[in-house]
């Protein structure tokens, strides 16, 4: 009880800039699409491939993914009623880490976000 006492009067406490700090959308924001990236498998070995699927960009559009555990760039295509479709390879030298991926549809009007982790096999 103290605790969520103490949350509180310290959220009553903001002074409303700092409550409002969230910019403003630009203009155009609003047909910005966003979705989520899928990532399989989600956890991996430096050196494996991974597939990724968005639907965010809509049928028939094309989009490039991007991480840091990538090799190169992955590129999307079309694939059957599930939205876009690429392959990507970890770099050998990925440390042991969770990875963002950012994926941006060609016509600049939608985005999507993933994870995935990198792990090291240890042998007995």
């Amino acid at each position: 009880i103290t605790f969520c006492a103490a949350a509180a009067a310290a959220l009553i406490a903001l002074p409303g800039s700092a409550a409002q700090a969230t910019p403003a959308a630009r203009a155009g924001d609003d047909d910005r699409r966003t979705g989520t990236v899928s990532v399989t498998p989600s956890t991996i070995a430096p050196g494996g491939q991974v597939e990724l699927w968005v639907d965010v960009c809509g049928k028939g559009r094309q989009a490039k993914g991007n991480s840091d555990a990538f090799v190169s760039e992955a590129h999307f295509t079309p694939a059957d009623d599930k939205g876009l479709y690429a392959e990507a390879t970890i770099r050998s030298d990925a440390e042991p880490r969770s990875y963002d991926v950012w994926v941006t549809c060609k016509d600049g009007q939608g985005k999507a976000t993933g994870t995935l982790t990198v792990i090291h096999h240890t042998r007995p």
